[in-house]
């Protein structure tokens, strides 16, 4: 339908202010002339229509309408477009946790806001709440407090609060006076420092974690001291199974490798390497070699460096064999050694050979027990003798019965 208003006389459209040049040159000419000539002879009451109205076009999405009272199928929706946004799987992370299921969108909005808050991108996110899922359904309250006491408490600085999250999330739903709070006092009482670079930890239970590992090295012949003195040297020691990592090792080691317990307090980093794929291995190549490598040196190299290591040792024991360097290097041909090499240089010489020298007294000593030892050495000779060749040795010639004499 059409709607018509009446046109205004020729007299007031000279109190129309005139149009702007830009609107008036748009306009050719002749058409202008054509219509203002148009508009002076119509009457005061000429209807004129209207352009039709544009076409109302739909919006490209659809518009959500928000209820008071929305469906759960609904929220549930709006809960799984949210993790959704942020990479997080709902199902996936509802498996290990259904308590996610139930909990408000306005939680996980800001337990979600919280965690970006402390600077985690949107990948460690995704795997903080993957591997703990429970801070999905933390109160912001309870997470500031775990943040507090990390950097109040634990030593932790601001730079490396991000890492400490992204490396132990669990540590944001332990209780801090029931959990955290404890654990650090005992590490604190064990002498593990700093505290900061060891976090990870603060997750164990005192009771469940600490004591039974200590407890298992004390049973298996280690003093309380030398067992606190491990943990504090590999404090990661806490973090391994008895049954699984602890108690194998620690029986091949004495068992198999014929170790002494002395050289596991010394290297407690034995317990991180793979049994079946290091320290097994290793061992049966230095056994075929006849090689033996402190613990350090066995499982510390990589394997390249290993297998040339032992390429070379195997080489040097092949020569040591064949010159038989053991019966060479005996003890009166080292001290011959020696004395020549301290002759020969000019300060040792004044310092312990010379009469007049500090260390004298020593090297008197040695003089007088030099001449003492012949007449030892043919007395222990004599006894030995006295009641003849034993059984399975030879008669002694008439030339080495004269040389011993004389």
């Amino acid at each position: 339908m059409e709607e018509i208003f009446p046109f205004c006389s020729c007299r007031s459209l000279r109190q129309v202010p005139p149009i702007a040049p830009p609107l008036l040159s748009r306009i050719p000419p002749l058409d202008r002339c054509r219509r203002l000539r148009a508009c002076a002879h119509l009457s005061k009451n000429t209807p004129i229509p209207l352009p039709e109205k544009p076409p109302r076009i739909s919006p490209p999405f659809p518009v959500l309408r928000l209820s008071s009272n929305p469906s759960p199928a609904a929220v549930f929706h709006d809960k799984l477009l949210f993790l959704d946004s942020v990479g997080i799987d709902l199902f996936a992370v509802s498996s290990s946790h259904p308590a996610l299921a139930a909990a408000s969108l306005y939680d996980l909005r800001s337990s979600v806001h919280f965690l970006r808050s402390l600077g985690l991108s949107a990948p460690e996110l995704r795997r903080a709440c993957g591997m703990c899922p429970e801070i999905l359904t933390a109160s912001p309250s309870n997470l500031a407090a775990v943040v507090s006491f990390l950097l109040r408490e634990a030593g932790v600085q601001d730079q490396d609060l991000r890492r400490v999250i992204f490396r132990r999330p669990r540590l944001l739903v332990s209780d801090v006076a029931g959990h955290l709070r404890p654990a650090l006092y005992f590490l604190q009482m064990l002498g593990i420092a700093p505290i900061a670079r060891h976090t990870s930890l603060l997750s164990c239970s005192v009771e469940e974690k600490f004591l039974p590992r200590l407890e298992f090295l004390e049973g298996v012949g280690f003093s309380p001291r030398n067992a606190r003195a491990m943990a504090r040297r590999f404090p990661q020691l806490f973090c391994y199974s008895i049954d699984e990592n602890l108690r194998p090792k620690v029986e091949f080691l004495v068992l198999e490798m014929q170790r002494e317990l002395r050289e596991l307090r010394d290297f407690p980093q034995f317990f991180s390497f793979s049994l079946p794929n290091r320290i097994k291995p290793r061992h049966r190549a230095c056994k075929e070699k006849g090689v033996v490598f402190p613990l350090p040196v066995l499982l510390r190299p990589s394997n390249g460096q290993f297998m040339a290591q032992l390429e070379i040792i195997g080489i040097l024991w092949y020569i040591v064999g064949k010159l038989k360097l053991k019966q060479i290097f005996q003890p009166p041909i080292i001290a011959s050694a020696l004395a020549i090499i301290i002759g020969a240089i000019p300060f040792l010489k004044n310092f312990i050979l010379t009469d007049d020298a500090p260390l004298f007294f020593f090297t008197d000593s040695c003089l007088i027990l030099g001449e003492a030892m012949i007449p030892c050495i043919l007395l222990a000779l004599g006894g030995n003798l006295v009641d003849g060749s034993g059984p399975g040795s030879k008669r002694l010639g008439l030339r080495t019965t004269a040389a011993i004499i004389f």
